[in-house]
């Protein structure tokens, strides 16, 4: 019977350790997590600027309802809506002697 009890215990202490590690989250993890999904939807405005490291000059900027995604390729591939069920689509290379800032408008 006390066998039981232990694993009992050693079970209960388990499970809520679990419930709160897991169902912890904070507000700035979500605020991001909503920022990005409004993003990804259109819903908001940012100003993308590509810089060249080595002169300082602003390569190319782009300001908009934009989708911003850095795939596996050393590219930022930015999807801007430009129009009622219109979209434009950018892909920046990025070097050593590249990078960008993104920054929200709104």
């Amino acid at each position: 019977m006390k066998r039981i009890i232990k694993i009992f215990i050693i079970f209960i202490a388990i499970a809520t350790f679990l419930i709160t590690v897991t169902g912890c989250g904070n507000d700035a993890t979500t605020a991001s997590y909503n920022i990005s999904k409004e993003a990804d939807m259109f819903k908001v405005k940012r100003r993308v600027v590509f810089i060249n490291l080595r002169t300082g000059d602003y390569l190319f900027s782009i300001t908009g309802n934009c989708s911003i995604q850095n795939n596996s390729h050393n590219e930022l591939e930015v999807i801007c809506k430009v129009g009622e069920d219109k979209y434009q689509k950018h892909f920046l290379y990025l070097s050593t002697e590249t990078t960008y800032t993104i920054e929200q408008l709104e």
